[in-house]
């Protein structure tokens, strides 16, 4: 009598059952994490590093429990349980795409760290529960995480075009730049990529300093410009002004720039005469970070800003050189003739 071959074991069901679990574990650490926290404060250590490194754990503990599984197959699971859970909280918890895509770089570190603690616990101590320790952490360091208060990063980004126009036509289309068409913008990557507010409008209440401007973005995002500086055709400076209507609740409440993690300060327009005849414009924009890594903030600071400069530069400079052209444009003169009826 033959012998039964011994059924091949159910790899497919145990990483079905393993992505379940890691996703309802990292939707639960999300919600924990980060939604009593509705001001826009960052919990990045707990609610992402951390996060991360837990559903890798759980993955290999669940998927591997006997180590016969590579490294690279092992973080392609937690991949996707990592990619289910971005989906559900986008569905379910409005959570930004831009946020999901920003922490992608803090989130592949975390759920390999979790991966190779997980291995090496299995592989040296056979401990299968110590490995689930990991899971633990956000929730340890939680607690600890927002009370911490970290230190303040002040930067500034600067851009600047050369515009075929004289300072006054220059002038009046940056202090006001009513109507734009979205569909006219250039592109930059954090606005065709990752879906970042464009800006719509922007108009004064009066002209000098002490003037309110009202800007608007689209998905409802309305906030204010509080003149402070107001050198006719050279300098037009302010300080920004949000109120808790500023950003609507549909949008990820991260993206706040008035909160503790994120803030912006303040800008302005310097204008340049040039000696032929152009002109020279500058935005600069200052702002403040205090995250706990610094310097990952900056580079997204940077990188928005530096789009958001390029695009409104772009829509004056579009502007003021269409009104130049047309005061150059020679203007018809009226021919007279005489004589007998």
């Amino acid at each position: 009598m033959s012998e039964v071959s011994p059924r091949p074991p159910l790899i497919g069901l145990r990483v079905l059952l393993a992505l379940a679990v890691a996703v309802i574990y990292g939707l639960a650490i999300y919600a924990i994490a980060w939604l009593p926290r509705g001001d826009g404060a960052m919990v990045v250590i707990s609610g992402a590093f951390l996060l991360a490194a837990g559903v890798g754990s759980l993955m290999t503990v669940l998927v591997d429990p006997r180590g016969e599984r590579s490294f690279g197959q092992l973080l392609g699971y937690a991949a996707v349980a990592l990619l289910i859970v971005a989906i559900l909280t986008i569905m379910l918890f409005i959570e930004g795409i831009i946020c999901i895509i920003m922490a992608i770089p803090i989130l592949l570190p975390g759920v390999s760290i979790g991966i190779a603690f997980a291995q090496i616990v299995l592989g040296w101590w056979q401990n299968r529960y110590g490995a689930f320790m990991m899971a633990a952490l956000p929730l340890l360091v939680l607690p600890l995480e927002v009370r911490m208060d970290w230190p303040d990063y002040q930067g500034f980004v600067s851009t600047e075009i050369v515009i075929a126009a004289p300072p006054e036509t220059v002038w009046a289309n940056t202090v006001e730049i009513r109507d734009i068409d979205p569909a006219t913008l250039r592109f930059t990557p954090s606005h065709g990529l990752m879906f970042f507010p464009r800006p719509l409008d922007a108009r004064l209440d009066r002209a000098g300093a002490g003037a309110t401007r009202s800007l608007e973005w689209t998905g409802g995002i309305r906030f204010r410009e509080h003149i402070n500086v107001w050198e006719e055709n050279r300098r037009l400076g302010w300080t920004f002004g949000f109120d808790p209507h500023s950003i609507p609740a549909e949008i990820d409440s991260h993206l706040r720039p008035d909160t503790e993690a994120s803030e912006l300060l303040r800008g302005d327009y310097v204008l340049e005469p040039l000696a032929d005849g152009r002109t020279r414009l500058v935005l600069t924009t200052y702002y403040k970070v205090s995250l706990p890594w610094n310097g990952y903030g900056r580079i997204w600071a940077n990188r928005l800003l530096t789009d958001f400069h390029s695009v409104v530069l772009d829509v004056v400079r579009q502007r003021s050189e269409a009104a130049a052209q047309v005061a150059a444009a020679p203007r018809p003169t009226a021919r007279i003739r005489s004589g007998p009826a």
